[in-house]
């Protein structure tokens, strides 16, 4: 695979997050923000149906 693939899901995977879980949100420290970003990777790669 080539380099534009990668960059291709990489910007795909953060428009997912941005739109399914920042928008409309105020996160009140980096650290909020951090565990957001993690409890939304566990879902997508363990929970998701």
């Amino acid at each position: 695979m080539t380099y534009w693939y990668f960059n291709t899901v990489t910007y795909r995977c953060w428009r997912i997050i941005k739109r399914e879980r920042y928008y409309g949100k105020r996160f009140t420290s980096h650290t909020s923000l951090v565990n957001m970003i993690e409890s939304y990777m566990e879902y997508y790669n363990n929970k998701q149906l």
